[in-house]
């Protein structure tokens, strides 16, 4: 009994029927028959209407469990942020951590203190990472954007500012212009070829 499906419950395609067979293999109680032939249901509608809305984006498969432990790699990250700002400071005595800590401090209303981020870019202290609030005010002090796109860079994505914005538009309408010019193109020809025959 717990191995084959009802009639009612069978689905129309194979990943359905497997997915369908596999839960109705684990569980054959009555309540989980309703709950899986509901899931069925909604499995097998789609929307059919709908096309792709990020064709040139790819899904990024899911990664093993417990290799995104990135506290390491953002402490790094913030460190790297943090001598990047000393170094671009116009006077030597302007681009201390010290600074930086005092004009988070103002922008987030929060007091942070410089040990506060010397935990943030030190590797071995795991207990105390960057909170990601902070991440906007932190990029604002030290004129860059490093920390705001990391997130995205890491799940395969791209962050586009200012005039790439508006270059990625005109390139996306231009795309959309040729693809209407080929298709008019074929329906005149497709007309001719009528009128011909």
């Amino acid at each position: 009994m717990a191995g084959s499906c009802p009639a009612f419950i069978r689905a129309k395609t194979p990943a359905a029927r497997e997915l369908v067979a596999t839960q109705w293999h684990y569980s054959s109680t009555s309540a989980t028959v309703a709950r899986w032939r509901w899931g069925w249901r909604v499995l097998k509608r789609g929307d059919t209407l709908t096309g792709d809305l990020f064709p040139g984006l790819k899904a990024t498969p899911l990664p093993p469990l417990g290799s995104m432990d990135y506290r390491g790699e953002v402490a790094l990250l913030v460190s790297k942020l943090l001598k990047d700002y000393a170094a671009n400071a116009a006077h030597p005595l302007t681009g201390t951590r010290y600074e930086f800590a005092a004009r988070v401090s103002e922008l987030t209303d929060v007091e942070t203190s410089k040990l506060v981020l010397d935990s943030y870019t030190s590797v071995a202290r795991e207990d105390c990472n960057l909170p990601l609030w902070k991440v906007p005010a932190m990029d604002c002090v030290a004129s860059a954007r490093e920390l705001s796109e990391w997130p995205v860079l890491k799940l395969g994505g791209r962050v586009l500012w200012g005039s790439d914005i508006v270059d990625a538009e005109i390139v996306r309408a231009q795309a959309e212009m040729d693809q209407l010019r080929e298709e008019i193109r074929s329906l005149k020809q497709m007309k001719k070829r009528a009128a011909n025959g």
